[in-house]
């Protein structure tokens, strides 16, 4: 449970990093960076701060990935759930 605080924590710090850098036109966090923090586990967060902060919701290239990372720590979770329930 710590480490998904601390990994959501530490995405959310990124994208939002990211979000300033792009109104004030300074360097970006590359995209892979943050897929990364989302396969860790931090999609979590990022998924609720593309509505939030208004951010990257405009580029399919990138929110088609977040989604299909949401989608696989679903099913992940949701399979964690099925064999916790079947022993």
């Amino acid at each position: 449970m710590l480490y998904m605080v601390a990994v959501n924590f530490l995405a959310a710090a990124f994208f939002l990093s990211d979000k300033r850098a792009a109104v004030k036109d300074r360097k970006r966090v590359p995209e892979k960076r943050l897929h990364l923090l989302e396969l860790l586990g931090g999609v979590f967060v990022v998924v609720l701060l593309m509505q939030v902060a208004r951010h990257k919701r405009q580029k399919p290239s990138y929110y088609l990935r977040t989604y299909a990372i949401l989608a696989l720590w679903i099913a992940a979770l949701a399979a964690l759930w099925f064999i916790g329930s079947i022993s």
